[in-house]
């Protein structure tokens, strides 16, 4: 099993499905002007899977999903059903929200009675204020929206970071 530079086993991994971003937050694209990995140059979700499967035969049990905002991703919810049948701890998204409301239902749907063990969404309205000082107003809808995710993952026994 491959190991950090502590000499630890590297369990994890952050696995990028996009460079894109629909916030302009400083804190993550502090340019002016940004050159995008053209569309056609991402890996499939064909490829990714074969990432997966062979950090996973190296030993890694863990998978979060990012970005830019992963829920960019056109059809995101396909891969997430690939990788929610693979022999994994944890599958793991982090997410700015925004999009949340309309893609929760298929992003559950997706994982087809597998638990996604965890969903990271901005922690506070104030972390998302410090973040990006021109979506104050989206702050408190989308603090909202995460009180709501939380209650309807809760039913399913779902770990939210940044709750318990």
């Amino acid at each position: 099993m491959p190991l950090d530079r502590r000499s630890r086993p590297l369990r994890a991994l952050r696995l990028s499905v996009t460079d894109r971003c629909n916030l302009r937050c400083q804190y993550c694209m502090p340019e002016s002007k940004y050159d995008w990995v053209p569309r056609g140059e991402l890996l499939t979700f064909e490829e990714l899977s074969r990432v997966v499967d062979r950090f996973i035969a190296l030993g890694v049990r863990k998978v979060r999903l990012t970005g830019g905002e992963p829920l960019l991703r056109a059809d995101l919810p396909a891969l997430v059903k690939t990788l929610a049948g693979k022999a994994l701890d944890e599958l793991a998204l982090t997410t700015n929200g925004v999009l949340l409301r309309t893609l929760a239902q298929p992003l559950f749907d997706a994982l087809n009675n597998v638990l996604l063990t965890h969903l990271h969404v901005a922690q506070t309205a104030g972390e998302l204020l410090l973040l990006a000082p021109k979506i104050r107003e989206f702050a408190a809808q989308l603090f909202n929206l995460r009180l709501q995710v939380e209650k309807a993952l809760a039913q399913q026994h779902v770990f939210v970071a940044g709750t318990t």
